[in-house]
């Protein structure tokens, strides 16, 4: 079927951003439902939406047939700054803020499978770039700890894909910390930061598993007929 389009909430839970078939990009005010402002120089779509956690800047990976980029919209004066793309089939397929909103994680999906990124989210300038050689294995889902110093990762290929895994990484450099098998697309830190939840948004289990040690807690049923959207 034809894929959904993504949707964002931000934090503070005063703006909401969605796209239409018309390729704009809307912020909406979520206290009354009116829209507050087309975003300019959308002109794509949206793989993935998130919000930093003061709500003024809004991160996207945008794709279109013929190119595909990384860019951030400020919400209050909707200018955009373009910090990665313009090359046909790389795409970004999960974007992330640091808790204190001064850093942007970055996933690729196409032809930029497996490539995670750092950056300055304000400035628009790359920490680190790790690749791994995760050919064809895109990053579908990432969650910073509540702290800053951890990022983790959701890795999803396919169905039985080897290449599929959850990890946590160093967001200081990107460093693996651990890995663990398995299908997962949508991941999430709990604000104590003693544990991380995942699954592949689609159907199967929902797993819990220790954040210091990478070892699973537990698995939980996700009903076949609801998503989970972590």
């Amino acid at each position: 079927g034809q894929a959904s389009a993504p949707l964002a909430l931000s934090p503070n839970g005063f703006l909401a951003a969605s796209w239409s078939a018309d390729e704009a990009v809307r912020l909406w005010l979520v206290s009354t439902g009116g829209l507050m402002k087309d975003l300019a120089d959308a002109g794509a779509q949206p793989l993935c939406l998130a919000f930093s956690p003061q709500g003024d800047m809004l991160a996207a990976g945008m794709y279109s047939s013929e190119r595909c980029t990384l860019a951030v919209w400020d919400t209050v004066s909707g200018k955009r700054k373009v910090l990665w793309g313009n090359k046909k089939h790389y795409e970004t397929s999960a974007v992330a803020f640091s808790p204190d909103g001064s850093r942007l994680a970055s996933g690729g999906g196409g032809n930029d499978s497996g490539v995670l990124r750092l950056w300055e989210a304000a400035a628009g300038l790359r920490v680190w770039s790790v690749a791994d050689n995760w050919e064809g294995s895109a990053v579908h889902g990432l969650a910073f700890s509540p702290d800053g110093r951890f990022l983790l990762v959701g890795r999803w290929g396919g169905p039985g894909d080897i290449e599929s895994q959850l990890e946590l990484r160093s967001s200081a450099d990107g460093r693996m910390l651990w890995s663990l098998p398995g299908a997962y697309r949508s991941v999430a830190v709990t604000p104590d930061g003693r544990f991380a939840a995942a699954c592949d948004g689609e159907e199967g289990p929902l797993s819990l598993v220790d954040l210091a040690t990478g070892k699973p807690i537990g698995h939980f049923l996700v009903l076949a007929t609801a998503k989970a959207r972590l």
